[in-house]
Order: C-alpha cells, then structure tokens, then sequence
C-alpha cells in the first residue's frame, strides 16, 4: 500500500494513506504525468501517474482526454475499428502494461455499449458511463484521508525527501 501527501493551501498537510493509486493521486484514469497532465492542473506524480489537487481536477482531465482527437480516432487496435471505443481503450491501456482485451471487455459490460462503437457516437452519458468505467477498472479502492496539521520547515523538507511529495 502506498502513501501521498498533500500540502493545503492553509499550510496543513494530509496524507492518502493505502488505496489504490488512482483513487490516491485524485487521477481516476491512472494519466502519466507529463504536458498534458500539467496542463490539466496536475501538482505533481508518482510511479510515473499525476497527482491532481481534487477528484474534480482528475475527472475533467480524464473526460477531457477521451475526447481528444487522440482517442476520438485512436487507430484501429485489438481488432477493434479505428476511432471505435476499444481502439480507445487499446490506446489508454496498451497491451505492452495491460491486458487490454480483459479492459475493454470489463468497460463494455459495465458502458452497455459494443466495443466497436465509434466515440463520436457516443452521447454525454455514455462517454461518462465509459470513463467511470474506465476509473473503476484502473483501481477501486479508496484511500484513508488522514489529516497532519501543520509541519515546520525541516520536517516538510524530510518529507519531501523521502517521498514524492504533491504541493
């Protein structure tokens, strides 16, 4: 079980403690850290995902890259068309770090809606229904928020070298 720790506007600091890294870093769709996630207001990464300030901050960014060109006309994968939902999915979980059929099948069964599917077919509803789908099948398991109070300088400078640290 991991930990991560957030620094608050106030000065106080919380840790999410255990979980699953998704749900810990406030990036429900697992995004690397990386341009993208930083312009979608990430503070900060672990393993190699984004930390976001706030579950809102994650979700938006997770909708907003579903709806990118990218995954709009994700190339044609996994036997999947291109531009289709499980080409997307390919491309959001490719085989070489996951197993990509057992993602789309999970997405599929839980969106109610074929895997060949185009995603500029796709209502609001059904994209949502697609990224909570998505997010479930990246981790489910809700961290402990634990609050720390406030630190002094050293401590937060012992913290910050021992652990990646969000700010």
């Amino acid at each position: 079980s991991g930990v991560t720790y957030y620094v608050n506007d106030d000065g106080t600091m919380t840790r999410a403690d255990g979980g699953t890294i998704n749900l810990r870093n406030n990036n429900p769709g697992n995004i690397r850290y990386g341009d993208y996630a930083k312009s979608m207001g990430a503070i900060g990464e672990s393993n190699g995902f984004a930390i976001f300030p706030d579950m809102t901050t994650g979700t938006n960014a997770q909708t907003t890259l579903l709806k990118s060109d990218g995954y709009q006309n994700a190339p044609a994968a996994g036997g999947y068309p291109e531009g289709s939902v499980g080409a997307a999915i390919y491309r959001w979980a490719p085989p070489n770090e996951n197993d990509s059929g057992s993602y789309v099948r999970s997405v599929e069964r839980k969106m109610g809606v074929s895997a060949d599917t185009p995603m500029k077919d796709l209502t609001s509803t059904q994209l949502e229904n697609m990224r909570q789908a998505m997010a479930n099948h990246e981790g489910s398991g809700s961290p402990d928020w634990v609050p720390m109070g406030t630190m002094s300088d050293e401590e937060l400078l012992e913290v910050k070298a021992a652990n990646d640290l969000a700010q």
